[in-house]
């Protein structure tokens, strides 16, 4: 999949865009994208893995790519034989507008007070499905004296920076990357965490379904190595970067936040914007 934004927009703040300094504003771009599968608009497009991308209207096909047209007005392009055209079709048949709640496959109406709006946070949304989220929790009580870590401007220890050492037991760390390379998650590196028993796992990502894939891949890696090498692997520490270096996004998986996500009593889109790290 090629993501592509749209360029009138872009023209029109082109000279401000280049003023702002990298690589906080660009990596931006990428929160955005991600964030914008958001369980709200009013069309679904569902792929053959089981992903679901809110889009602005009915994709488009030319030749073998299908076009879809974000909220933002961004385009996106994807092979057309990634789209489950019957799912599509039957989830997108009953018209709930932006009251939709995705969960899985199926699709319920909310409530009119419950839906996701600027105005109301997840915890709301969540509060009124009887669900109780873990908060999100900060690790950095007492800021390393290693002068080579970084913060992020909410104060979280920034993995972009930080040094890349070898894990404590490479064995473990050999072990991390050949289950997620067998799950589909080839450009995994992993180093040794900010704290101990963490592993900070590097991973590529080429598209906001990646990401989410990601995400779902390394909840399950961390489940599975808790339970090898209990006092080895207390939680994974997830960068997720583009190939040409940006943010998508950066994680603390603990084994409750990974039972929560696989669970799918939270899902996939929801749980970032809950838990990444700015």
């Amino acid at each position: 999949m090629i993501l592509q934004l749209d360029r009138s927009a872009a023209a029109d703040s082109s000279s401000a865009s280049r003023r702002i300094p990298a690589p906080w504003a660009r990596s931006l771009i990428c929160l955005i994208l991600v964030l914008l599968a958001s369980p709200t608009m009013a069309y679904i497009v569902v792929l053959k893995d089981g992903s679901q991308i809110t889009t602005d209207g009915k994709y488009r096909i030319e030749g073998d790519k299908a076009i879809v047209t974000l909220p933002s007005g961004t385009q996106a392009f994807y092979d057309a034989s990634e789209i489950d055209v019957a799912r599509t079709e039957a989830l997108n048949k009953v018209d709930y507008g932006n009251a939709r709640l995705i969960e899985g496959h199926k699709t319920t109406q909310m409530a009119a007070d419950a839906r996701l709006s600027e105005e109301r946070s997840l915890s709301d949304l969540v509060g009124q499905r009887e669900l109780a989220l873990p908060e999100p929790r900060r690790r950095d009580n007492n800021r390393s004296s290693e002068a080579r870590i970084r913060y992020t401007p909410a104060g979280f220890v920034d993995l972009v920076t930080l040094p890349r050492k070898p894990p404590a037991d490479s064995a473990v760390g050999a072990e991390v990357v050949s289950y997620l390379r067998g799950q589909g998650i080839d450009g995994v590196k992993v180093f040794a965490g900010s704290a101990e028993q963490h592993l900070m796992l590097e991973v590529i990502t080429v598209s906001e379904v990646s990401v989410f894939k990601a995400l779902e891949v390394t909840a399950a890696g961390l489940q599975q190595m808790h339970e090898r090498f209990p006092e080895q692997v207390a939680a994974f520490e997830l960068l997720l970067q583009t190939d040409d270096g940006l943010r998508a996004g950066q994680f603390v998986l603990t084994p409750e936040l990974a039972e929560l996500l696989l669970s799918k009593r939270v899902d996939t889109a929801s749980f970032f914007l809950r838990y990444v790290e700015f």
